[in-house]
């Protein structure tokens, strides 16, 4: 079987092959994704429309890889979500052929590009693509005082369009506390999406859940949550200079 590709950067020819996509979605993750959320991702971003590159088996779609466009302080950002090939197809040419197509697009649009890989799809980035990585994970705590050192690039919180639209995603609700992007998670627990520098988290009846490298508190650790990173614009030099937040993350 040899795939053909197609790579979309416009929202009206995405929308022509949802059906298609909400299907390969069910079958590779056992539920089904919100219509709402999925519009929200990949259609009503203000910033620059999505690049979505999708693998066919004749007409029968068997893969999916896209890209979001994400605000950084300096440079153009795209963020690496859903990736899905057919669970019935052992084949990783196939997310290499999605790739390979995207970034024909992607390098006129952005300067870097990121993702929070889980378990499954880890090694693809690490391994094949070779994209950077810095080791975050996910710890939960009551009380922390973050002073992380200043980084070059970091994820631009200023009131515009881009975040008024990052904190309308659907079934969430973030609220802002002395400088935090916060975010609650069931009956006593808050994600904390963004942290400026030098931040913080007062004790209250519940926990707090934050990413970090702070090897003090792998005995926190509740999940790993790696981010990887790769430079298009070739006047950036490894390693850059990045400040990981969950808010760079489509889950939070």
């Amino acid at each position: 079987m040899t795939p053909n590709f197609l790579t979309i950067d416009k929202p009206e020819l995405l929308l022509e092959h949802k059906a298609q996509i909400f299907s390969l979605f069910q079958k590779c993750f056992a539920r089904e994704i919100d219509s709402k959320l999925w519009e929200w991702l990949y259609i009503q971003n203000p910033i620059d429309t999505s690049v979505v590159s999708l693998a066919f088996d004749n007409d029968h779609l068997i893969g999916h890889y896209g890209f979001i466009a994400t605000k950084f302080n300096h440079y153009r950002a795209f963020v690496s979500i859903t990736l899905m090939v057919d669970p019935s197809i052992q084949n990783p040419w196939i997310f290499l052929g999605m790739i390979k197509n995207a970034l024909e697009l992607l390098d006129k649009k952005a300067d870097i590009l990121i993702a929070f890989p889980n378990k499954n799809s880890y090694p693809l980035f690490t391994k094949m693509l070779k994209w950077n990585l810095i080791p975050t994970f996910v710890a939960q705590v009551d009380a922390y005082m973050f002073n992380q050192n200043i980084s070059e690039i970091q994820i631009d919180t200023t009131p515009s369009d881009f975040l008024q639209w990052r904190l309308s995603r659907p079934n969430g609700n973030y609220y802002f506390k002395d400088g935090m992007i916060l975010k609650p998670y069931k009956s006593k627990e808050i994600d904390v999406v963004y942290s400026p520098f030098q931040s913080l988290l007062t004790p209250f009846d519940g926990y707090y859940n934050i990413l970090t490298q702070d090897p003090a508190l792998i005995s926190k650790k509740i999940f790993d949550y790696p981010f990887v990173y790769h430079a298009i614009n070739q006047n950036l030099t490894s390693p850059l200079s990045i400040k990981p937040d969950l808010l760079m993350s489509d889950v939070f």
